[in-house]
């Protein structure tokens, strides 16, 4: 997770990084009934749980789940 941390954080403040007309909900439940950190916390910006979709516009990969794939590589160099 701290590794999806950091790229995020590169990623929010790169200009190819843009608004999605997809809108997600963000909802974790573990088997044990507990949620999971909701990775909100990661985006530019957020409503709750309904998080504006966005989207990288070099890869056409979508924000922030680039950022959990551990093969994916930035594809301007960035991470």
């Amino acid at each position: 997770l701290d590794a999806a941390k950091k790229r995020a954080a590169i990623c929010k403040t790169c200009p190819s990084l843009i608004e999605s007309k997809i809108m997600s909900i963000v909802e974790t439940i573990l088997p044990d009934g507990s949620k999971k950190e909701n990775i909100s916390k990661l985006l530019p910006e957020s409503d709750g749980d309904k998080i504006q979709g966005y989207q990288c516009k070099e890869c056409g990969c979508g924000f922030p789940a680039i950022v959990f794939a551990p093969k994916k590589k930035c594809p301007i160099g960035k991470w």
